[in-house]
């Protein structure tokens, strides 16, 4: 029998290592001088909140489901400022049995960043069928929210007596 003597040659951990932190280090420059991997980084670590502004009513569940023509309806709403600088905030309150709504009244007011503006408004809709709609809307935002009632319908009662 003839007996090789094997040496096993130890692994290299040394190359492994500079290897790995060499390729690590050119990924991180190379991510840092990127504009687009810059931003990611940014928006990861930063988190910086998006501006928005909110629009809602202020009690929906106050919101009438039929009205009287011609009488006041009592619209109540909250517009929020979370736009990070102060905002002149324009609302539009409009109504209509359509797509086509007509205004029914309108206001501005600066808003800074953080606040609300309530509006607690009485407005007559103006609707030429039974069902009608009334919605407030932001217009520069483009925010906009609705509700929808109808009116009875009015029913004539005739009844024939024989004499």
């Amino acid at each position: 029998m003839v007996s090789e003597d094997f040496e096993t040659e130890q692994p290299r951990w040394a190359f492994w290592l500079y290897g790995t932190g060499l390729v690590a280090v050119i990924l991180v420059v190379a991510s840092l001088l990127s504009p687009w991997v810059r931003n990611e980084w940014k928006l990861s670590l930063g988190r910086e909140n998006t501006p928005n502004t909110q629009l809602g009513f202020d009690r929906a569940v106050a919101l009438p489901a039929t009205a009287v023509r011609g009488k006041s309806i009592r619209v109540s709403f909250v517009i929020t400022n979370g736009e990070g600088k102060q905002v002149a905030y324009r609302y539009v309150v409009s109504s209509g049995s359509s797509t086509k709504l007509e205004p029914l009244a309108s206001a501005t007011k600066s808003i800074v960043d953080g606040a609300s503006w309530a509006v607690d408004i009485n407005v007559v809709p103006k609707c030429a069928t039974s069902a009608c709609r009334i919605q407030v809307s932001v217009p520069q935002q483009h925010e906009s929210i609705d509700f929808a009632f109808t009116y009875p319908i009015k029913t004539n009662h005739k009844t024939n007596q024989k004499k």
